[in-house]
C-alpha cells in the first residue's frame, strides 16, 4: 500500500487555474456583468461646506434623485438605461463594458451640517452636492449632586 501525502492547496490551485482559463476565454466575447453600478465619489470639506462629488456620466439630471431623511442620511439615486435604437437592433456586439441599471449611494452626514441648506449642481457628468456647515453644539456638562 502506498501512502499519498494530502495537500489541501492542490485543489485550490487547480480550481483557480480552471477559473482563470474560463475567464480568459470570455475575453474575446461579451462578458456577463451585474447591471447595477456604483458611481465613484469624492467627499471633501472646507470652512463653510461639506462637498460630495459623484461621477455619473451618461445620465441626465432628470434620472437623478437626492434625498435626506430625519436621521441625516443623504441618498443619491439614479438610473442609466441602455437605449437600443430601431436601426441598431441588428448589430451584434463583441464587447459591452459600459454599465447600466440603477444605483443608490447613502452617506451619514455629520451633526455639524445644515440639512436645510443643500445645493446640487450637475455639470459634465459630475454632480456636486454642497451642504452648508453650522457650528457644532457644544457638549453641556451638568454637575449632579450626590445625596
Amino acid at each position: 500500500m502506498t501512502l499519498i501525502r494530502y495537500n489541501p492547496q492542490h485543489n485550490f490551485r487547480r480550481m483557480n487555474h480552471g477559473l482563470s482559463n474560463w475567464l480568459n476565454n470570455f475575453d474575446s466575447g461579451t462578458m456577463l456583468v451585474k447591471s447595477d453600478f456604483m458611481p465613484k465619489v469624492d467627499i471633501s470639506e472646507n470652512d463653510k461646506l461639506l462637498i460630495i462629488q459623484a461621477e455619473i456620466p451618461g445620465i441626465s439630471k432628470e434620472n437623478i434623485k437626492i434625498t435626506i431623511d430625519n436621521d441625516n442620511i443623504l441618498t443619491l439615486k439614479g438610473s442609466k438605461n441602455r437605449e437600443i435604437k430601431e436601426e441598431n437592433k441588428e448589430i451584434n456586439y463583441h464587447r459591452i463594458e459600459r454599465t447600466y441599471g440603477e444605483f443608490s449611494r447613502s452617506f451619514i452626514l455629520p451633526d455639524y451640517v445644515n440639512s436645510d441648506s443643500i445645493e446640487a449642481k450637475f455639470n459634465d457628468g459630475v454632480i456636486t452636492i454642497n451642504i452648508a456647515k453650522i457650528e457644532p453644539k457644544q457638549a453641556k456638562e451638568i454637575e449632579i449632586n450626590i445625596n
